[in-house]
């Protein structure tokens, strides 16, 4: 016999392991939650709060320049229009007198030159009254466009030559007016502007420009509180940029894809890109993705420096919980090594810890249990090696008979006594079933051919008139049932159920809708007085006469109850004057091949 001890699925793993592994998945999974949802929450709301701030900033920025646009050309149109009268003229008869004066090789008369001197200075005066009351106005010019953009009147006096002005810097060309996007001031080349252009009404090349400082767009992002220093763009309105802070970064004539400049977040090479749009340009600004994660990036450093703190306090957490543990299951083990040494008297009655006593003192109960069966078991074994022996020595009684009846048997054979051979054939084959079966349990059509045996001794013994019948079902034939189960019943309907030595005795087999067996032996005699009747459904059995009609039927229903259960049962129904029926309800269990029982009446002619 195999060692079971020796069957082993794979190497075991200890329980500090299984400790350690399952408090450092339980702390990794808390963690791992935490840290995701976390991530994920501050991810979304720096996002939020980021892009609102910085797209933000832009639609003010957006706003205030189409403002500013809008007072620039404005104040074009006032200087442009014939709608402003100087010393009896308006500015475009000025201006055409001022240019014929320039042109013309011809001599003016002191009159005529100290009225062109007198619209000078009322041409010089009106540009400073203009700038002066348009507050956004920071320089308003005159100037001729052939041969070169010269400047023929300025509200700063001293300003003069021609006039420098990018020629990218076109947002928008309208014929009679253009919109330059931020560029360098004529003042300055330090300070960034935007400025209009516009004809003046009734001459073809003579120009009004005026500009506006545009400095308030880094205040406005100072203002917005974006950190690092981002790039502020300029497009127009194809995407090409005319302006960057950082021209060395993103310089000017850089072409965006228009979907990048639609209103959110972009990428662009190592940036993010953040624009508001107008229908002639687009303000953006470039923010290094670095800098832009730079929050993000710390957060994380910060949670990962949590995330190591806490693998370190769950490490030492489980190290400390595993010594807490040790010394309990190290006493327990020890209580096991005593077991096996079959040892009744613990050793050690407390461990320190609730649960572990209260486990280590039921291991002790049980020690002792099994200690007391261990003493059982060997009290009954040597118990069951002498019932073995008196097994043994009951066996040679049945094989005697036999020896003795086969002896008998072949007398009557020699002496020519037909009857009794036949009696010692039949005694010797009911014996045979009934004693020296290997196997509790027969086939139903193996008790039948013994029934139909026993039938046959009694006939011959008593010379009954004897009628016997047997209706089987088709199929039950090999149902499995306890041995010796119907002969007590046939012999109570012998000798009870006769009348002055006849009689009749049916056997029925029948399978039931619920898949049981129903065994039925039904007598012609006179039946069962109602008292008895009832002393025998009571089981009260005692103060009977014949005690072996009471045994008999004791043997049966306890058999019936012990190998299938309190549902399967004995009943007895009789009546008066017209015999008795004996039922029982067994399980049908499956039948193993063909039974010879087909449902005709089964008659005395059957033999083994």
């Amino acid at each position: 016999m195999n060692n079971p001890r020796q069957k082993k699925t794979g190497a075991p793993v200890s329980i500090k392991k299984h400790f350690s592994l399952f408090l450092f998945l339980n702390c990794t999974a808390t963690l791992l939650l935490i840290g995701t949802v976390s991530c994920i929450t501050i991810y979304t709301i720096h996002e939020n709060t980021t892009q609102a701030t910085i797209l933000g900033a832009l639609d003010t920025i957006c706003m205030t320049m189409s403002n500013t646009y809008d007072s620039l050309d404005n104040t074009a149109k006032q200087l442009a229009y014939e709608d402003l009268v100087v010393s009896s003229h308006t500015i475009s008869d000025s201006l055409r007198r001022y240019l014929d004066f320039l042109g013309s090789q011809s001599e003016y008369s002191d009159q005529e030159k100290l009225e062109l001197v007198s619209s000078k200075n009322y041409l010089h005066s009106s540009v400073h009254f203009i700038a002066s009351v348009n507050p956004n106005v920071g320089l308003a010019l005159f100037y001729r466009a052939v041969p070169e953009k010269t400047i023929l009147f300025s509200s700063a006096s001293a300003l003069s030559g021609t006039l420098q002005v990018p020629e990218d810097s076109y947002i928008q060309d309208y014929g009679l007016a253009r919109f330059h996007g931020l560029h360098a001031s004529v003042l300055s080349p330090f300070s960034p502007v935007i400025s209009v252009e516009r004809r003046v009404s009734g001459l073809e090349d003579v120009y009004v420009y005026v500009e506006a400082g545009a400095g308030w767009f880094r205040t406005l992002l100072e203002n917005s509180h974006i950190g690092g220093d981002p790039v502020f763009l300029m497009t127009d309105s194809q995407a090409t940029v005319i302006f960057s802070t950082h021209p060395e970064q993103i310089p000017p004539g850089t072409q965006f894809q228009a979907a990048s400049l639609g209103g959110g977040k972009a990428s662009f090479g190592n940036y993010f890109l953040f624009s508001s749009a107008r229908d002639d340009y687009h303000v953006a600004m470039a923010i290094p993705k670095w800098e832009y994660n730079k929050e993000i990036t710390a957060w994380f450093g910060h949670f990962l420096l949590i995330v190591l703190f806490s693998l370190i306090l769950t490490v030492s957490l489980a190290i400390l919980m595993w010594r807490s543990l040790y010394h309990p299951i190290h006493i327990l083990h020890r209580e096991f090594q005593l077991m096996a040494a079959n040892s009744p008297v613990p050793v050690n009655m407390g461990t320190g810890i609730k649960e572990f006593n209260e486990l280590l003192e039921e291991f002790h109960d049980a020690r002792y249990r099994v200690f007391l069966l261990m003493q059982q078991m060997t009290e009954q074994k040597t118990q069951q090696m002498r019932l073995e022996i008196d097994k043994l020595r009951m066996q040679i009684n049945p094989h005697f008979i036999h020896n003795t009846l086969n002896s008998i048997q072949w007398m009557a054979r020699l002496h020519q006594e037909p009857e009794i051979e036949q009696m010692a054939t039949l005694f010797s084959r009911i014996l045979k079933y009934n004693l020296e079966g290997e196997d509790i349990f027969a086939s139903l059509q193996e008790e039948l051919l013994a029934i139909q045996s026993y039938i046959d001794l009694q006939k011959i013994r008593y010379q009954f008139a004897l009628e016997a019948s047997f209706q089987i079902d088709e199929g039950l034939g090999q149902v499995k049932l306890p041995r010796f189960i119907l002969q007590p019943l046939v012999e109570n309907a012998i000798f009870h159920g006769m009348n002055r030595g006849r009689g009749s005795i049916q056997i029925r087999a029948a399978r039931t809708e619920e898949n049981c067996l129903t065994l039925q032996v039904i007598d012609s005699g006179p039946g069962i007085p109602p008292d008895k009747l009832r002393k025998i459904a009571e089981e009260n059995l005692k103060s009977e006469e014949h005690t072996g009609f009471g045994l008999g039927l004791k043997y049966v229903n306890s058999t019936i109850r012990f190998y299938y259960g309190e549902e399967y049962h004995l009943t007895i129904d009789s009546t008066q004057d017209a015999g008795t029926t004996v039922s029982l309800l067994l399980p049908c269990s499956p039948v193993c091949q063909e039974s010879p029982w087909k449902g005709a009446d089964y008659d005395q002619s059957l033999t083994c």
